[in-house]
């Protein structure tokens, strides 16, 4: 499908749409819309090892649209966010959802104390950077320990937002949610805020000087999520949310 004198023309048509260099390995028909469409197949070097991409090239005019990494496991690099404190009940939901709404999901034996935040936060497709999981430990479950994590459930995403906040600052005023969802002005503020964080694709969410939850863009956006946790001595001391 690829002559060897277009060869180098699409190698660097790809390297410019990627930023990084890309060598071809062969072409195929494309995954979406074949009839004005071609994939090429190719690889480039991501975090010092070789990946395998496939690229849709128009065929009027042989130009690179769009690209993918079609590896079966992508590395991805996890970021500190920060530092949160947790009290024992935490909310993890979609912050658009009140609390009676069926997919929010209530983690009550959260072991009590500070947490540390972290975020993978990587583009792997030509749709750009986003968040693809994040990971909260209590401050004495190492990062980098073998844990065994264990499916909790599904969780439902409307706003393209996910949240894990200490339960009494979720949706709630002066303790009730009631109260909460009846005051726009409060809803208005704490969408805000969810959102703001949500666009720089992950933050902390903090309540005056209380830094009690993280907030974060939720992968391809709208869906349905799995939610792990891990757990030692009855209590759940690691939370992870895989956007993949």
């Amino acid at each position: 499908m690829i002559t060897e004198n277009l060869k180098p023309i699409l190698q660097d048509r790809i390297t410019e749409l990627l930023g990084k260099p890309f060598i071809i390995t062969g072409s195929c028909e494309a995954e979406h819309n074949p009839s004005e469409n071609y994939d090429v197949l190719g690889v480039m070097t991501r975090y010092d090892a070789p990946v395998n991409v496939r690229v849709s090239v128009k065929k009027d005019g042989d130009i690179p649209l769009y690209w993918n990494i079609t590896d079966d496991s992508v590395a991805l690099v996890s970021r500190y966010i920060g530092e949160i404190i947790l009290t024992g009940t935490v909310c993890v939901s979609d912050p658009c959802y009140d609390r009676d709404t069926w997919c929010m999901t209530v983690l009550k034996n959260v072991k009590r104390g500070r947490w540390q935040a972290y975020a993978s936060i990587d583009t792997i497709d030509s749709c750009g950077e986003r968040c693809y999981v994040l990971e909260l430990f209590h401050r004495n479950t190492r990062h980098s320990e073998d844990l065994n994590w264990v499916k909790n459930t599904a969780l439902g995403v409307d706003s393209g937002t996910m949240s894990v906040i200490d339960s009494p600052f979720y949706r709630q005023k002066n303790g009730s949610s009631k109260e909460f969802e009846s005051d726009e002005k409060a809803i208005e503020l704490f969408m805000a805020k969810c959102f703001s964080l949500a666009d720089k694709k992950a933050g902390i969410f903090a309540y005056g000087s209380q830094k009690a939850g993280v907030v974060c863009s939720s992968g391809f956006g709208d869906g349905v999520y799995p939610l792990y946790t891990v757990e030692k001595d009855g209590e759940i001391v690691a939370i992870k949310i895989n956007f993949m």
